[in-house]
């Protein structure tokens, strides 16, 4: 089973875990999250910087405090 498709089924579990009053499985609670996202799209960016500094090193790090 594909990771994709691997996510959309734990969403319906939880969604019907939800529906049936029932408490979900915590596995199926674990998705990415606002700071998901902006860690990747820091990395993507440092990621570019990098390659149009022909490599040098671009700190990733980001404080979302």
């Amino acid at each position: 089973i594909s990771p994709r498709r691997a996510n959309g089924v734990a969403n319906a579990d939880a969604a019907m875990a939800a529906h049936l009053g029932l408490a979900p499985d915590p596995a199926t609670l674990d998705f990415p999250n606002v700071a998901d996202g902006a860690r990747t799209i820091k990395l993507i960016e440092a990621a570019t910087a990098s390659n149009e500094r022909s490599g040098a090193w671009v700190d990733a790090s980001l404080d979302l405090a």
